[in-house]
């Protein structure tokens, strides 16, 4: 710490350190503490659907004894003498009913009130999470597809991190950088919609298929369907995040001395042996990054898997916005939500263990 304040001075040290503290308590305490909170505590939405569903019933009785009573002070009106006492009786006794189904609206509102703005505390939300078993399905479909777009991702980035790194000249891997950012200058939505044109059920992938004669576009009727379902999300995930698997490994590739490929080349060790033995443990740490950083957008993205399964894929994200957004239930959403955090926290821990990289390799 007097190094530190040596080096920068004692106000530089204080807004370093100021700094740090609030974006560790405002972007990682706060919002975890919360949705933690959340996740045990719920109300009894039920009591309260019901209590609604009462009084919307009653005001509507309410209108009808309304009506009843118009009806009847029109009919005394015109009504001869004879029939008013009976008249006046039917008036008398709607109108005390009415009064009646006043009184029980106002209980009935201030019960409402009250069952709106209670809480109850228990495990009953996670409980839920575990009994539904559509969701528990989904939730590991969730994973399993985030883990194969991870692997794919993978294999598809490493030939290509390394190829920047060793093997093209400076001026060429600039260019073949540069044509991997470029499409990144657009917005992720947009770059999902092109997916979404490409595999259309007249899209660009259908029509390459017609001009070598696998499908016949004009036979389809009703038209092939407009998405690939899962294999479209997955395709269009790879495509997404496929920059936070090649930079990590291209990071770690490029500071791996060139004489040590050259060197186990000479004593004629094979290809694979040399990315085996040399570059694969070199490249441990950027590896852990890429898997890392792509199985969490992945695991929780929400935009790809809605605009590309056109319904017929549903992600476990889909379902925590169901919750916050269209039921309003923040509890089950925030306990939905807690569920696939610790599951991706899972998921790194045993991605540092697999590949024997601490916190300090991943940083660095």
């Amino acid at each position: 710490m007097r190094d530190f304040v040596r080096r920068y001075g004692i106000a530089m040290t204080s807004y370093i350190f100021l700094a740090c503290g609030v974006w560790v308590i405002v972007m990682i305490l706060v919002p975890q503490l919360v949705m933690f909170t959340y996740t045990f505590w719920y109300q009894d939405r039920n009591l309260v659907g019901e209590l609604y569903n009462e009084i919307d019933k009653s005001y509507a009785s309410l209108d009808d004894l309304d009506a009843a009573v118009e009806d009847a002070t029109d009919r005394l009106a015109k009504a001869a003498s004879g029939d008013k006492p009976a008249i006046e009786g039917a008036r008398d006794a709607a109108v005390q009913r009415r009064a009646d189904l006043e009184a029980k609206i106002k209980q009935l509102e201030t019960r409402y009130e009250a069952e709106k703005k209670r809480i109850y505390w228990g495990m009953r939300n996670y409980k839920y999470l575990a009994s539904n078993e559509d969701h528990r399905i989904v939730f590991i479909k969730t994973i399993w597809a985030s883990v194969l777009v991870t692997v794919l991702a993978l294999v598809f980035c490493y030939p290509i991190a390394f190829y920047l790194a060793k093997v093209a000249p400076g001026e060429k891997a600039a260019l073949l950088m540069l044509g991997l950012i470029v499409p990144y200058w657009v917005n992720e939505l947009l770059r999902v919609f092109a997916w979404q044109m490409i595999l259309s059920g007249r899209g660009v992938l259908n029509l390459v298929l017609s001009l070598f004669g696998l499908v016949d576009i004009n036979s389809f009727n009703p038209p092939p369907p407009n998405y690939l379902g899962n294999g479209g999300v997955i395709v269009g995930m790879i495509y997404a995040y496929i920059l936070f698997m090649v930079f990590p490994l291209y990071n770690t590739i490029e500071t791996l001395d060139r004489n040590q490929i050259d060197a186990a080349r000479d004593l004629g060790a094979p290809w694979w042996r040399i990315h085996w033995r040399i570059v694969i443990p070199h490249a441990k740490p950027g590896i852990a990054v890429g898997c890392i950083m792509t199985f969490m957008l992945a695991a929780g993205s929400y935009a790809v898997p809605m605009i590309l399964s056109g319904g017929r894929s549903q992600w476990f994200t889909q379902i925590i916005y169901t919750w916050t957004n269209d039921t309003q239930d923040m509890n089950l959403g925030a306990t939905y939500a807690l569920a696939l955090l610790l599951l991706c926290i899972v998921f790194i821990m045993a991605l540092m263990r697999l590949f024997r990289v601490s916190l300090e390799d991943i940083a660095k």
